[in-house]
């Protein structure tokens, strides 16, 4: 499995359409193939942070959606959203608690 954390810092002034965007995005990567969570939270002290996490069965899935037009379309709707570059963390990884 393939685990990203993703930080992102929206300029004040775009975060309406910030989180209306990238909430309908969301929605729809969640079924894509090999996804297994995709979810959006906002910082409840930092409102103008988020925090994309992702699960992907394996790399193999993540890189395809990484490599579509879907992909290119989000980064070019959020980049000029952003107050600055995303954090990005990735890590192979295997459950260990419950699931």
């Amino acid at each position: 499995m393939v685990v990203i954390r993703i930080r992102l810092n929206v300029d004040q002034s775009n975060q309406e359409a910030f989180v209306k965007f990238l909430s309908a995005e969301v929605e729809r990567n969640k079924i894509l193939d090999g996804c297994m969570t995709y979810t959006l939270y906002q910082d409840a002290a930092e409102p103008h942070d988020f925090l994309l996490y992702e699960e992907w069965e394996n790399m193999t899935a993540f890189e395809r959606y990484k490599n579509s037009a879907e992909f290119k379309k989000i980064m070019a709707t959020v980049a000029p959203l952003l107050a600055c570059a995303p954090d990005s963390v990735y890590y192979e990884s295997n459950i260990v608690g419950p699931n």
